[in-house]
This record gives C-alpha cells, sequence and structure tokens, in this order.
C-alpha cells in the first residue's frame, strides 16, 4: 500500500437528515428515500445545479454532499432551499403526519479530502455532522408542523454568505444558536433557518 499526499479542497458542503427516519418501516423508508431523491434533483435542476456533479456519500436517512468547485453556498442556501421546502410541501399536504417526509440540512464550508477511501474525511464533514445532529434543529421540526425543511449554517457559512446578503438572504430570519456536544468535545455558534417560516418569531 502507497501513501501520497492527499488531494484537498475547500468546498461547500452538506448534510441532510430525513426526520424520523427510524420510526418508519421498511416500504415507508423506500418511499421516503424516494422522494427525498425526487425532491432534491427537481429542485437542484430549478436552482441551476446539476446533483450529477456532487460528490455524494449516502447514508439512507439522508447524504453528505461536496458540492463542485465553484458551486456556492449562497446558491444552495438561497434558491435550493426554497425549492426543496417547496417540493416537499408538495408531497406531504395529502400524507398523514406519520408518512410526511420533513429534512433536516446543515450546510459549511470546508477542507475536504477528496480522496479517502471509503468517503470524504476532513474537520468540515465532522463540523457539518455535529451540525445537522442539533437538538435545537430537532425541536423545529418537533413544534412548528408547518415546517418541512430547517436549516443550519457554520458561523464561517453566516459571516461570508447570510450577512452579505447573497441571493437576497435576510439575516434577521436567521436565528442564532448554541450546538454543543461535550461528550465529543464539540462546541460552536450557528444559524438555523426556514425558507417557510420565521424562526426567530
Amino acid at each position: 500500500m502507497t501513501s501520497g499526499l492527499p488531494v484537498l479542497a475547500r468546498r461547500g458542503l452538506i448534510n441532510t437528515d430525513i426526520h424520523r427516519y427510524s420510526h418508519r418501516s421498511a416500504l415507508d423508508q423506500y418511499e421516503a428515500q424516494r422522494v427525498y431523491h425526487w425532491a432534491m434533483s427537481e429542485s437542484a435542476a430549478e436552482a441551476g445545479l446539476r446533483c450529477e456533479d456532487w460528490l455524494r456519500q449516502a447514508a439512507g436517512d439522508g447524504e453528505f454532499v461536496v458540492l463542485p468547485e465553484g458551486v456556492h453556498e449562497p446558491r444552495i442556501i438561497g434558491p435550493l432551499l426554497t425549492a426543496l421546502a417547496g417540493r416537499l410541501r408538495e408531497y406531504n399536504r395529502s400524507r398523514t403526519d406519520e408518512s410526511r417526509v420533513r429534512l433536516r440540512v446543515a450546510i459549511h464550508n470546508g477542507l475536504i479530502h477528496l480522496d479517502g477511501p471509503t468517503g470524504y474525511p476532513g474537520l468540515g464533514a465532522v463540523l457539518v455532522a455535529r451540525l445537522l445532529n442539533s437538538q435545537d434543529l430537532r425541536e423545529v421540526l418537533r413544534q412548528r408542523p408547518n415546517v418541512n425543511l430547517v436549516a443550519i449554517v457554520s458561523r464561517e457559512v453566516y459571516a461570508d454568505v447570510v450577512l452579505n446578503r447573497y441571493e437576497g438572504l435576510r439575516p434577521e430570519l436567521f436565528r442564532p444558536v448554541r450546538v454543543e456536544e461535550p461528550g465529543k468535545n464539540f462546541a460552536a455558534d450557528a444559524w438555523i433557518y426556514a425558507p417557510e417560516e420565521d424562526l426567530t418569531r
């Protein structure tokens, strides 16, 4: 086995999770995956993005995505998430509470290894996974049944993208949270946002 210099790149990173996936039957999990794939593909196309160009690591109940060079977070937080929330709302309108497909999404920008043997190693990948696991993010979906998608963005993305109002983003609609996992020695500031509802209220 030979070792060489890793293939490093600073890229936009997305992590997604289907709400209450493990509580579903196998057939319902299959349907949730199908809906996720449909909604993400259609929404990406509407936002002028090509899922075929993404590096994707599937997890059954969601996925980890490394965006291509030149695809920046404003297009993800603005057009993509708005379209994705709309597709999910369209699907969920005629579904029972148990069968609705709702998403948590985490967004970060960081250094990543593009040539990992089984994935895409990097501290950025760890951070975006920790953000996705935020209890504040989960609570939004528990407490606000009208929200089909809730997102969390890292401190870096908030400072670089949201505060500059790219793609018409409004910083006043983003709510600050502190994400902590003491057992894993992790703490970070982040901001949560839902395209369909003002979470600061």
